[in-house]
């Protein structure tokens, strides 16, 4: 039998090793990728604040939809980088609002505005809620609606940065 330096047998063994880890990340990644998604403080605060609006009015939460959620930060960060206040073209049910300094005053707005508030109390599944601050500082905000989407998230967690709840 061939004898090889120690060093060369310890490092045989930790390219193996890191091969192993490797492959044990790859072979999880797309259930960790599929399950880990977090909202911003704010953004949850939207939803939460919209389900207990339901809620008083005897109607089930809204779940989240990961494809409804990237479209709103979309949205929110074109009006707010372009100063644009206008819906966008999603083909979904929308509230935009700017100005408001935070999520309950933009969650009590929309529920103020009767076209608003139909959106808020309507006979969706899913909703999605975001926002950008504009180079102004003003806040824009924006809440998806629809119904039979097939990416319900579990939130995780606060994405940890500073927003505007």
């Amino acid at each position: 039998m061939k004898k090889f330096p120690r060093a060369r047998v310890v490092g045989i063994r930790l390219a193996l090793a890191l091969a192993a880890t490797l492959a044990a990340t790859f072979a999880t990644a797309g259930i960790a990728e599929a399950s880990d998604f977090a909202l911003h403080r704010a953004e949850r605060n939207v939803v939460d604040k919209t389900n207990a609006q339901r809620a008083r009015f005897g109607l089930a939460p809204l779940r989240i939809s990961k494809r409804l959620v990237n479209q709103a930060r979309r949205h929110a960060q074109w009006m707010a980088k372009s100063g644009n206040f206008q819906h966008g073209n999603d083909g979904v049910a929308e509230n935009i609002a700017w100005g408001q300094s935070g999520s309950s005053e933009a969650v009590g707005d929309w529920m103020n505005s009767s076209g608003h508030r139909a959106n808020i109390l309507g006979g969706y599944t899913h909703m999605a809620a975001s926002w950008a601050r504009g180079s102004d500082g003003r806040l824009y905000w924006v809440q998806q609606f629809s119904s039979g989407e097939k990416d319900d998230v579990v939130v995780e967690d606060d994405m940890g940065q500073k927003d505007a709840s």
